[in-house]
């Protein structure tokens, strides 16, 4: 039985990834017709696909946020999706803590409804919002977590791939990202995201979601071993200086997790030395060949590395902002709103170059600046408490791996006005919620994975000690799928 539903996922996901490829290729061709019959074949999907797999599918068409409409560059349909998955939600029959969510929602309409000025930007940002709040500790997600994150950067790597081929082809989604070099140009790779921060910034937080399967999913270390090599591949190609700290950073917990609490034998020590000294190997010729070697990608990264002005203008654009924020006192209570603060654009000079900058490029300034101090500390305040409060519940440091990358990218990225922001805020903030569930043995969990939450309760009730089926927390330690089902099951 088990082996039919993977059968029919997969031909699903077959003819899928199928319709990905198509939309991809129609947009190389700007086939607009053919482009949106594909789009809306993508978002019929999201109406006939179980309800339990809404999570998953939403997840997957993510990193093609930019190919789903009639043409490159036109408001995404993508929005419609969102729109379906949320409208089953809330048809569905079961919730965790939905008056609360929905309470939340309007607190936060009431908040930011001075930005209506801007419609557009306004009901765009609204939706991208109403997954976080809605989805967030629901089985659609939490008691899917792996099966996404597998989706999720198979989607990217495939997204990857034909924006790869449509950048070289020249119909590339828009992308202003440059380095320049000794009197030339090079565009900064960005999928079909459209901007190489962004986009660095994304592949850095998914190979933090892998890293976590990594060590709690043996079976299939290999393939995200290689799936990790593709986005680090990938991220190069940006230039992109914060993905490349990400990535040494995840390459260094890496080996620290791996090495963690194994005693020191003969074998172990000489794992360790040749670790070291093939690092140290592999480290040296990567120098080398970037200060000596005249390729293109070589002469642009040591252009970048080497810049004058490390930050790439980003100093000056906060303290831009930072002043404006210190000179207008209703800062304090609100920004300067969604309109003002996309048609700004700061000038800054680097290398000789002029640029016009567009955003704050730190989330940390840009929360600040668009809904006001007061806001960003009660956001902060909640974070930290949240966090807090789920580290010491877990005590799974792996699983908070994703949200230390968020954090740390936030310093040179911005995020509330991109499509992917909020999805990825949700995912990384279930993972981290979620500990306990994917430190559940391999098999369980996957043969947990595809039930409703009170039969994988009832199934996996054997490998759960006899305190605790006693106690009534099958659903918090051993399985997390009951988790959302029942507020006594979660606190």
């Amino acid at each position: 039985m088990t082996i039919a539903i993977r059968t029919k996922k997969l031909e699903k996901y077959i003819v899928i990834y199928s319709l990905f490829s198509l939309l991809c290729l129609f947009q190389h061709l700007s086939f607009e017709m053919g482009a949106l019959a594909v789009t809306v074949l993508l978002i019929a999907f999201g109406v006939f696909i179980p309800y339990s797999e809404m999570g998953v599918y939403l997840f997957s068409c993510l990193p093609f946020f930019n190919v789903m409409n009639f043409r490159l560059g036109t408001t995404s349909l993508y929005y419609v999706l969102t729109g379906i998955v949320v409208l089953r939600y809330l048809l569905h029959g079961t919730h965790y803590r939905l008056p609360k969510k929905i309470i939340l929602l309007c607190v936060i309409i009431a908040a930011t409804c001075y930005n209506l000025s801007a419609t557009k930007e306004y009901i765009q940002w609204i939706i991208r919002v109403i997954p976080l709040v809605l989805l967030f500790r629901e089985d659609l997600v939490q008691n899917h977590l792996k099966e996404i994150i597998d989706k999720f950067t198979l989607s990217l790597l495939f997204s990857s791939l034909w924006g790869w081929l449509m950048l070289i082809a020249g119909t590339s989604i828009y992308n202003k990202g440059y380095v320049y070099s000794e009197g030339t140009s090079v565009i900064r790779f960005a999928g079909l995201q459209g901007d190489s921060v962004v986009y660095g910034i994304q592949l850095a937080l998914m190979i933090s979601f892998c890293i976590v399967l990594l060590f709690k999913d043996p079976a299939h270390r290999k393939i995200r071993g290689i799936a990790i090599a593709l986005m680090c591949f990938f991220g190069a190609m940006t230039y992109s200086k914060t993905f490349l700290i990400c990535a040494m950073l995840e390459l260094l917990f890496i080996y620290v997790y791996w090495s963690r609490g194994r005693k020191i034998t003969p074998k172990i020590l000489l794992l360790h030395t040749a670790a070291f000294v093939g690092v140290a190997a592999v480290t040296a010729g990567f120098i080398c060949f970037v200060m000596k070697s005249n390729s293109i990608w070589a002469t642009s990264l040591r252009a970048r590395l080497l810049s004058s002005d490390t930050s790439s203008g980003r100093i000056d654009v906060w303290k831009y902002y930072l002043n404006w924020s210190a000179s207008n006192w209703t800062s304090l209570f609100r920004g300067m709103g969604f309109s003002n603060y996309l048609t700004l654009r700061t000038f800054h000079s680097v290398s000789g170059y002029n640029y016009l900058i567009s955003r704050a490029h730190n989330l940390y300034v840009e929360t600040m600046v668009i809904f006001g101090t007061l806001e960003t500390l009660i956001i902060l305040c909640a974070l930290i408490i949240w966090g807090v409060n789920r580290y010491r519940k877990e005590k799974n440091f792996l699983c908070f791996l994703p949200l230390l990358v968020l954090l740390i990218t936030g310093m040179t990225t911005h995020g509330h006005f991109e499509c992917n922001f909020y999805l990825n805020v949700l995912l990384t903030m279930s993972v981290a919620e979620s500990g306990h569930m994917i430190a559940v043995g391999t098999a369980d969990f996957t043969a947990a994975d595809h039930l409703d939450g009170r039969e994988a309760q009832a199934n996996l009730s054997h490998v759960l000690p006899e305190e605790q089926k006693s106690s009534g927390l099958q659903g918090t330690r051993s399985c997390p799928a009951a988790r959302s089902r029942s507020a006594a099951t979660f606190r």
